[in-house]
C-alpha cells in the first residue's frame, strides 16, 4: 500500500490511474484509495473542532489548467460499480449532504479557520466559532505596536522625571531648575490670562485630573479612610510642577473645612504641598501668596508678611497680593505701612468699598475719628445697601461727639424719592437715636410704606417703632407695637424690656413687668438698660434695697454711662433715706446729660436742712 499524497503535492491528471481518475464531471476514484479516504475524513470530523462544509464548487478541468466557476447543484462522489469493493461501514461513512471531495489528510495539515482551496479542490471553508490562532502579518503588527508602545513609555518616564525638565506654564515654557513662572490667577489650577488672551494649552497634568475625580468621589461617599490614604498618596507624588502642589492644596482645604476642621488644624496638614510648590518655583507670586495665606491661617503672621512682600516685589500690580499684604500689616500693629499702602491704592481705586472700609479701620484705631468718618460716609454713599456700613456710621459720628449731625447727614442721603429703603431705615434710626421722635416715628412709616410687600417686618422692626412712638407720647400704639413684636417672637429681649418698662411707667402693672424683664434678663444678664428696667421694677414694688444693688450693678456696666441709669439709682438711695447718694447720682447724671432735664429739676429740690 502506497503512502497517501503529501498535503502540499495535489493531485493532478498522470498516466497512472491507480488511485482513480477525473472524467468530464465525475471524480472517479478506486475503492482501495476510497475506503482509506473516507475512513480518515470521517476520524477527522469527529476530532475537529472546525466543521467543514461545501459552499461553492468549482469545475475542475481535466488538462489542469486553472480552475474556473461553474454551478455545480448536486456534486457526488460516484463509486465504481464492482463487486469486489471492500465493505463499508455505514458509521463511517459521510452523509451525502455533507460528502465534500476533498482530501482529508491534506485538511488534517492546516490549522486556522478558513485555509486556502487546494489546487484542483476548489473548496471554499466555513466556521462556526472563531480560530484562538493568529496569522504571521497581525503577530508582526502587534509586535510592532508593543515595541512603538514601550518606546514612547520610556521617553515620557524620563521625561516626567528629569532633572532639566520642561513644562509650560502660563504660555510660557520655562525650565524647572532656575525658573520664575509667570503670575498666576488666585485660583490655584488656572494661570492668569494674558492681555491679549490666547486659546490656553491642554492640561499637561493628568495625575490631577485624576486625583480631583477620585477625591470628589470619596467625598461624597464620605469614605474618610479612603480619603485619608489618597491624602497620602498625593503628598507622595513626585511632580516638579508647582501648580499640582497648589491645586492639592486648595482641593484638600475644601475637603477638610467640609469636614469641620479648623484653619489651623488644615494648615498644619498643608505644610508640606506649600514647600514642594516653594521648591519649584521660589520666585513665583502666586505661590508665594497663598504661601503667606497659609502662613497666615496657621497664625505665623511675621512669616506671611515676609512671602507677602516677595510676592509684591515679583508682581507689584497684583490687586490680591496687595489685599493680603494689608491683611497681614493689620493683623501685625504695622498700621502705619498698612495705611501708606492704602492711601495709596485709594487714589488708582477711589471707589473700591473694600479699601475704603480698611482705611476707615485704620484711621479709628489711630483714633484720627475725622478722617474715619470721612472715608465711612464715603463708604456708606458707594454701598447704600449695606446697614452694617450705615450703622458703623453712626457709631463713628457718636464717638466723634458729632451726634447731632446723624439725623441731617442721613436726611441727605435719603432725600431722593427713590432711594434705597434700608438707607430710609437707618434714617428712622438715626432720629430715634437723636430723640426725634416725631421725625423716627414717620421715617419707620416711610420704610415700611416703600418695604416690598412680600416681605415680612421683624420683631426688631415693630420694637424700634414702639419706642418712637412711645416717645412721641402714643402710648396706646406703642403698647400694640411691642406686643406684634412679641407675637412675632416670644422670647424677643428687647421688646420684652421695653414693654415692661412701659408697663411700670404708665400702667403699673408689676407682675407682667416683673415676668417680661426676667424674662429679658435670661439672656443677657449683665445688659445696663435690662438691669435698669428690673431695678425700677424693683423699687416700685418696695423692694428698695434690691432695687439700689442692681441699678448699683446698671451704673457700673454702662459704657458710655448712662444718664437715666443714674437718675434711677439717686431715686433709689432717696428712697433708702441715704440723701447724699441720691445727689451724687444726680449730679452724674448731670456730668454726663447737662440738659438732662429730670435730674436737674431733683438737684433744684434744697436739701433738708440738719438737725
Amino acid at each position: 500500500m502506497s503512502d497517501p499524497l503529501p498535503p502540499n503535492n495535489p493531485e493532478t491528471p498522470s498516466g497512472d490511474n491507480s488511485g482513480g481518475s477525473v472524467d468530464g464531471d465525475k471524480l472517479n476514484l478506486a475503492p482501495r484509495d476510497l475506503t482509506r479516504k473516507l475512513r480518515l475524513l470521517a476520524d477527522y470530523e469527529r476530532k475537529s473542532p472546525i466543521k467543514l462544509t461545501r459552499t461553492s464548487p468549482l469545475e475542475i478541468p481535466g488538462d489542469g489548467a486553472a480552475p474556473k466557476p461553474r454551478p455545480l447543484p448536486d456534486p457526488a462522489i460516484q463509486l465504481p460499480q464492482s463487486d469486489s469493493r471492500p465493505a463499508v461501514r455505514p458509521d463511517l461513512v459521510t452523509p451525502p449532504h455533507k460528502r465534500v471531495p476533498v482530501n482529508a489528510m491534506e485538511t488534517l495539515g492546516r490549522i486556522g479557520p478558513n485555509p486556502p482551496p487546494t489546487p484542483g479542490k476548489a473548496v471554499e471553508y466555513s466556521r462556526d466559532r472563531p480560530s484562538i490562532f493568529l496569522s504571521r502579518p497581525v503577530l508582526i503588527g502587534l509586535l510592532f505596536f508593543s515595541v512603538a508602545a514601550g518606546l514612547i513609555g520610556t521617553f515620557l518616564f524620563v521625561r516626567a522625571f528629569s532633572p532639566n525638565q520642561k513644562t509650560v506654564v502660563g504660555h510660557v515654557e520655562r525650565t524647572e531648575d532656575h525658573a520664575t513662572l509667570p503670575a498666576m490667577s488666585p485660583t490655584p489650577s488656572v494661570a492668569a490670562k494674558p492681555e491679549n488672551p490666547s486659546p490656553p494649552p491642554p492640561d499637561s497634568n493628568p495625575v490631577v485630573t485624576k486625583y480631583l475625580v477620585r477625591i470628589d468621589e470619596l467625598s461624597g461617599k464620605g469614605d474618610v479612610r479612603a480619603l485619608e490614604r489618597l491624602f497620602n498618596q498625593t503628598l507622595e507624588e513626585r511632580s516638579r510642577d508647582p501648580r499640582y502642589w497648589l491645586t492639592m492644596a486648595a482641593t484638600w482645604t475644601r475637603v477638610f473645612s467640609k469636614a469641620g476642621k479648623s484653619g489651623q488644624q488644615i494648615a498644619g496638614q498643608l505644610g508640606p504641598f506649600y514647600k514642594n510648590a516653594l521648591q519649584y518655583a521660589p520666585n513665583d507670586p502666586l505661590v508665594l501668596e497663598q504661601t503667606g495665606g497659609h502662613a497666615m491661617e496657621a497664625g505665623r503672621i511675621e512669616e506671611a508678611l515676609e512671602y507677602f512682600r516677595r510676592a509684591r516685589t515679583a508682581d507689584p500690580q497684583s490687586a490680591s497680593i496687595r489685599r493680603q499684604l494689608l491683611f497681614a500689616l493689620m493683623a501685625h500693629n504695622d498700621r502705619k505701612e498698612a495705611m501708606a499702602i492704602a492711601r495709596e491704592w485709594v487714589l488708582e481705586q477711589p471707589a473700591d468699598v473694600e479699601l475704603r472700609r480698611i482705611l476707615a479701620t485704620l484711621y479709628t484705631q489711630e483714633n484720627d475719628l475725622g478722617r474715619a468718618v470721612d472715608h465711612q460716609l464715603i463708604l456708606v454713599r458707594l454701598n447704600p445697601f449695606s446697614v452694617p456700613d450705615a450703622t458703623q456710621l453712626i457709631m463713628l459720628l457718636q464717638q466723634a461727639g458729632r451726634s447731632a449731625e446723624i439725623p441731617a447727614i442721613f436726611r441727605d442721603l435719603t432725600k431722593d424719592p427713590s432711594t434705597n429703603p434700608n438707607m430710609i431705615y437707618m434714617l428712622a434710626v438715626a432720629e430715634l437715636s437723636g430723640n426725634n421722635h416725631a421725625e423716627a416715628v414717620a421715617a419707620f412709616q416711610r420704610f415700611r410704606d416703600r418695604a416690598p410687600k412680600d416681605v415680612k417686618l421683624t420683631a426688631n422692626f415693630h420694637t424700634q417703632l414702639a419706642a418712637a412712638l412711645a416717645g412721641a407720647g402714643d402710648i396706646a400704639a406703642a403698647e400694640k407695637s411691642y406686643r406684634t413684636a412679641l407675637a412675632q417672637d416670644p422670647e424677643f429681649p428687647d421688646a420684652c424690656n421695653n414693654l415692661a418698662y412701659l408697663l411700670v411707667d404708665t400702667q403699673g402693672a408689676l407682675d407682667e413687668a416683673d415676668r417680661l424683664a426676667t424674662k429679658a434678663l435670661e439672656s443677657r444678664p449683665d445688659h445696663p438698660p435690662y438691669l435698669d428696667t428690673k431695678g425700677r421694677i424693683l423699687l416700685a414694688s418696695g423692694r428698695t434695697a434690691e432695687a439700689v444693688a442692681v441699678l448699683g450693678q446698671a451704673a457700673d456696666l454702662s459704657e458710655p454711662p448712662d444718664a437715666d441709669i443714674f437718675l434711677h439709682l439717686g431715686d433709689a438711695h432717696s428712697a433708702l433715706g441715704q440723701k447724699d447718694k441720691a445727689r451724687a447720682a444726680w449730679t452724674r447724671a448731670q456730668e454726663i446729660n447737662p440738659n438732662h432735664a429730670a435730674s436737674a429739676a431733683r438737684l433744684s429740690v434744697p436739701k433738708d436742712p440738719a438737725p
